[in-house]
């Protein structure tokens, strides 16, 4: 059983190393965590590379239109990760197939049981980022950097990856803040929900 379960470990993390770099898209909402603030959106590019430890980092160009009285602000989110071990894409779509029979018989959505099916690892993240804000409502542009912690829930077949991705975001700089009737209410926390595609080489 344990020669079974190592030669099964390197045979996953071979099929996992076999295109350790990737690029992807994603979009999303970024929500702060206080009453009656609203969410905005952004939009990134990145690259992200892993390891035969399943260890690996990711950096990108994130884009975030405005947030509280922040407009324009760009974004280099850096991070470390690391990444399950993989499945094959055999058994991933054949998980896909059975997901979507079963889901069919008990009238759910086969296209959503297949995706399901298609699950195959998850990527946790922790790094920073710094940005820029290139309109306040001061008027004066301002740095800014926030810490930054998620996971990645993947779905793949073949090269491509769907990803589904919750985080939570720290301001270290007190340049976020809401103003209220009496008082300009500093934002710190934030939590944002992404989706992107990627492509593996």
């Amino acid at each position: 059983m344990a020669v079974a379960a190592g030669l099964f470990h390197a045979q996953s993390s071979q099929a996992q190393m076999k295109y350790p770099q990737e690029v992807y898209v994603s979009g999303g909402i970024n929500v702060p965590l206080y009453d009656n603030i609203g969410a905005n959106s952004y939009y990134g590019v990145y690259y992200g590379h892993s390891y035969f430890s399943g260890l690996g980092f990711r950096a990108g160009l994130e884009y975030s239109s405005s947030l509280a009285d922040r407009y324009n602000t760009i974004g280099l989110p850096l991070a470390l990760t690391y990444r399950t071990r993989s499945h094959s894409d055999e058994d991933k779509l054949y998980s896909g197939i059975n997901s979507s029979a079963a889901s069919f018989v008990n009238g759910g959505s086969p296209f959503w049981g297949f995706l399901l099916g298609l699950y195959d690892q998850m990527e946790f993240s922790a790094g920073v980022t710094p940005g820029y804000v290139t309109e306040v409502a001061s008027s004066k542009s301002a740095f800014s950097l926030t810490l930054d912690a998620g996971v990645s829930m993947n779905f793949s077949i073949w090269r491509f990856e769907l990803k589904l991705m919750p985080a939570v975001h720290y301001s270290v700089l007190d340049l976020y803040k809401y103003p209220r009737s009496t008082f300009d209410q500093p934002l710190s926390w934030f939590f944002s929900f992404g989706a992107g595609l990627s492509f593996h080489f």
